[in-house]
């Protein structure tokens, strides 16, 4: 299952969470209208959760990389960018919104009965960023080779209030952002995103403080509009 992706100046990153339609007979059963597409996903920790890397000049598939177990799963994306290693290799940059049990079955129960769900901090996410070490220069030719994999993963800003769907400034979309605007819970007792927080997207990163919408009021997700060039300047 597919939801979002991210843009570099040269590459698409998708991430593929083992959360799958299991076999043909599952398929089938969606298809024949006997069992609604949605209903037919199954959570497969087991199988990994693997970041696709394509070329955005040609559409190619440069990667596929695993990311470290347990899987992790999200269903967004805050941002990715490029950065270069000592060894001439590229070091791709994903920041994602993992969910923080990541129980993803649960989450998707949420989703099946709406009317009466309950998206608790568990099931909300937190920052997490992941660096994707691609094959450099030969290392006869001055870099060090090797094949595609995951080097770090850190979280960002772990003092967060639990949320989903943040958003940036769009100039700093495919490059290093400071900056994400996160649509959060202002409580723990609350059960639907409602509030807005500011937070830096760094290991350590600083937080502001919450903004609520009001009591017994939820919304949307944010949309930054910028006023200026300045990554917090704007509404």
């Amino acid at each position: 299952f597919v939801h979002d992706m991210a843009l570099t100046p040269t590459r698409a990153l998708v991430v593929l969470p083992p959360y799958v339609i299991p076999d043909v007979a599952a398929y089938a059963s969606a298809i024949l209208g006997q069992r609604a597409v949605g209903m037919c996903f199954e959570w497969r920790p087991e199988l990994g959760t693997q970041v696709m890397v394509v070329d955005r000049a040609t559409l190619e598939l440069e990667a596929i990389v695993r990311l470290p177990d347990p899987a992790p799963t999200c269903d967004h994306v805050i941002n990715a960018f490029e950065e270069h290693d000592a060894g001439g290799a590229d070091v791709l940059s994903v920041q994602i919104c993992e969910q923080r049990n990541g129980d993803r079955a649960q989450l998707e129960d949420q989703y099946k009965h709406i009317a009466r769900a309950a998206f608790t901090p568990e099931l909300q996410c937190r920052a997490v960023e992941y660096r994707l070490r691609m094959p450099g220069m030969p290392p006869g030719k001055g870099g060090s080779g090797g094949e595609a994999s995951c080097i770090g993963r850190v979280e960002l800003a772990a003092t967060a209030r639990p949320f989903e769907l943040p958003d940036l400034h769009p100039s700093y979309v495919g490059r290093r952002a400071k900056y994400a605007y996160t649509w959060c819970l202002e409580k723990d007792t609350s059960t639907f995103a409602d509030a807005l927080q500011r937070i830096e997207l760094v290991e350590g990163g600083r937080v502001s403080k919450v903004i609520s919408f009001g009591e017994g009021r939820c919304a949307g997700s944010p949309l930054f509009v910028p006023r200026g060039q300045a990554e917090d300047d704007g509404f």
